[in-house]
């Protein structure tokens, strides 16, 4: 396989999440890219800074975790789920053992209908977000190599960008509607080749 066909549609879709979430976007949907510049150019305050870093770290560890769940596709996408969510389960907690000061004087203070919206954000965002993602990666990576999952991962910022716009009433400026275009266009390109273990 030529290298542009290997290659050319990771690079399309990084260049259009670039453009998608560069300095020019207005709103939530490039604050992540105007806060990175803002803080490179500004010799960094250290909030800016950590930000990006976080961002940064998180994406190299999804790649690794992604390349990491092909590894075990022999294993049920529910045992592999449960592992998982288990691990950052506990991971959390200890976390949160960290942090317990920090959370101790708003529960203390907040009242029940405070408490049952909180309530209701976890159960969402433990179930929906957390365990029923992970299922699904699991589930869907036995059947597509982790070069095309990770394309497909790079349609979050679009959808995200969709949603930005019903909901909040958000506008794409030019170069991020030829961003989104771009990870559209690198997922339809990916999908079209012709698959190398059927040939």
């Amino acid at each position: 396989r030529p290298l542009w066909q290997s290659w050319g549609p990771s690079a399309a879709a990084l260049a259009g999440i670039a453009l998608l979430v560069g300095n020019g976007a207005a709103g939530p949907i490039g604050s992540m890219g105007g806060a990175a510049t803002a803080a490179v150019a500004a010799g960094g305050p250290p909030d800016d800074m950590m930000a990006v870093a976080l961002s940064l770290g998180s994406a190299l560890f999804f790649a690794v975790h992604t390349l990491r769940t092909e590894e075990y596709a022999d294993v049920e996408p529910m045992d592999q789920a449960a592992g998982q969510v288990l691990v950052a389960a506990v991971l959390d907690l200890m976390l949160l053992g960290t942090h317990a000061g920090l959370a101790r004087g708003w529960l203390g203070t907040a009242h029940a209908p405070e408490m049952q919206h909180l309530l209701l954000a976890a159960a969402w965002c433990g179930l929906v977000t957390c365990a029923l993602t992970t299922w699904a990666q699991s589930y869907a990576q036995q059947a597509f190599k982790p070069t095309t999952a990770a394309l497909a991962y790079a349609l979050e910022p679009v959808f995200a960008a969709l949603f930005a716009g019903w909901m909040l009433n958000e506008q794409l400026a030019g170069a991020q509607a030829v961003g989104a275009a771009l990870v559209v266009l690198a997922n339809l390109a990916a999908a079209a080749q012709p698959d190398e273990d059927a040939a």
